[in-house]
């Protein structure tokens, strides 16, 4: 098995994937599906996806490892972030 980092940008590509067309899915977003997967994983099979320790954010939620696992992600060109404009 590969290591927490792996596993977690494993998944937060794939989710990020999922995402793409949605025009209101962002950082926060991600954040909150990647904490709520494997909530319900842990709940179902009784271990975590990525092992992963959640930390509190101001927004809920997330894996302590994200935003260093998604500059990694992007240093590395596997991982491309848009910025969009939402009307509040």
């Amino acid at each position: 098995m590969g290591s927490t980092q792996d596993k977690l940008a494993e998944l937060i590509l794939y989710i990020a994937d999922c995402h793409e067309t949605d025009e209101l899915f962002g950082s926060v977003r991600l954040a909150k599906t990647l904490f709520y997967a494997d909530f319900l994983f842990y709940a179902k099979h009784g271990r975590s996806i990525a092992d992963a320790r959640c930390v509190r954010m101001q927004n809920g939620p997330a894996p302590d490892s994200l935003l260093n696992t998604r500059d990694c992600l992007q240093r590395k060109g596997d991982l491309v972030m848009k910025e969009r404009f939402v009307r509040g």
